[in-house]
């Protein structure tokens, strides 16, 4: 079999949304998938700083995080986009404010708004302000991630930032050109590969235009019905291995 190039989303993917570790047949079924010659990256909403050691332990050969606004190969940082200072002080004052709950990822860390714990992640918490100078002192800021869907701060953000609404709740808002499906073109232009030669695996709301983009897209058993709609098939759900039961029916391992 030609070599497949296969993107896996994390969270409803191969761990429960908000979890840390792959469930043991997954982990089996990407190491025999690599070692069949195949390629497997995690293609996540997640920035960098939020993917704990557990998961990257597995083994894989690249990375696009944060939507599409983080993508690495063996080790080879190919793109870096950050939402823009001015932005994230807004975003970071409205919640501050409201007490509602968010998290500002970035590429080595999180930080917290109003949330004292994100399981698995360690967090540092923003009181103030005027304590995100420090913040850019050190790092720039990936992606947010809104533990609750509020239309109010999607309206307010949808010009400056992509923005996605899951459909267990909560809302994610990136840089303008990010997206999972040019995190992959980026991969197949760096590998000089073919479009046809791609799998990807997902469950939500920022896996559409992934599914849409490559050739055979596998929707998990938990997933939406709009992401399901636009599969080529179902497998089973995130808690039930679902990942290596495709990767069997796909004959790749």
């Amino acid at each position: 079999m030609d070599r497949k190039i296969v993107f896996f989303d994390l969270d409803g993917t191969i761990i429960e949304n908000g979890g840390q570790y792959v469930s043991e047949k997954d982990s089996i079924a990407i190491t025999k998938l690599r070692n069949n010659g195949h390629l497997a990256f995690i293609c996540t909403g997640r920035a960098p700083g939020t993917i704990s050691k557990n998961i990257l332990d597995v083994g894989f050969d690249g990375l696009i995080a944060g939507g599409g606004a983080f993508v690495s190969y063996d080790n080879n940082i190919l793109k870096r986009s950050y939402i823009d200072r001015t932005i994230v002080k807004r975003f970071a004052s409205y919640y501050l404010k409201s007490k509602e709950e968010c998290i500002l990822e970035c590429e080595d860390f999180a930080i917290s708004l109003n949330l004292p714990d994100w399981p698995g992640r360690p967090l540092r918490p923003l009181k103030d302000i005027s304590e995100l100078d420090t913040l850019f002192s050190q790092t720039e800021v990936i992606k947010a991630t809104a533990l609750r869907t509020n239309m109010d701060v999607h309206n307010m953000f949808s010009d400056d930032l992509i923005v996605h609404l899951f459909h267990y709740g909560q809302m994610e808002f990136l840089p303008k050109g990010s997206s999972k499906s040019e995190g992959i073109r980026i991969i197949l232009e760096t590998l000089k590969a073919d479009v046809t030669d791609t799998i990807a695996f997902g469950d939500s709301a920022n896996d559409l235009d992934m599914m849409r983009f490559v050739n055979i897209a596998v929707a998990m058993g938990n997933a939406s019905d709009e992401v399901k709609d636009l599969s080529n098939f179902v497998t089973e759900s995130v808690d039930d291995s679902g990942v290596s039961l495709g990767l069997k029916k796909l004959g790749l391992i």
